[in-house]
C-alpha cells in the first residue's frame, strides 16, 4: 500500500536539509531503475505484486515533486539564516 504524497512529505517536514537530499537521491535511483527496466520484463515469469511497479513509479514521481518543493523551502531558509548570521558577525566586528 502506498501513502498519499501529503502523508509522505509530512514525514520529512522536520528533517534537516541534508537528510532531504539523501531521500531525494534514493527516490531518483528507484525511478531511474524502473525506467531502465521498464518493458524488459519477461511475461512468462509474471507475478502479481501490489502495488504494481508502475504504481510505485508514479507515486515516487509525485513524492519527488513534493520533496523538491520542501528542499527548495529549506534551502531558502538556510540561505536566509546564513546571511543573517553573516550580518550579525559584521555588526559584532563593527562594535
Amino acid at each position: 500500500m502506498m501513502i498519499s504524497p501529503d502523508s509522505y512529505i509530512s514525514e520529512f517536514k522536520d528533517k534537516p536539509y541534508d537528510k532531504l537530499l539523501v531521500e531525494r537521491d534514493k527516490l531518483i535511483r528507484s525511478i531511474k531503475k524502473f525506467e531502465k527496466e521498464y518493458g524488459k520484463e519477461d511475461d512468462s515469469d509474471f507475478v502479481i505484486v501490489s502495488p504494481s511497479p508502475d504504481v510505485v513509479y508514479q507515486m515516487e514521481l509525485e513524492y519527488l515533486g513534493k520533496l523538491a518543493v520542501l528542499i527548495s523551502e529549506k534551502f531558502r531558509y538556510l540561505k536566509y539564516d546564513k546571511r543573517k548570521k553573516e550580518q550579525e558577525d559584521k555588526e559584532k566586528e563593527g562594535n
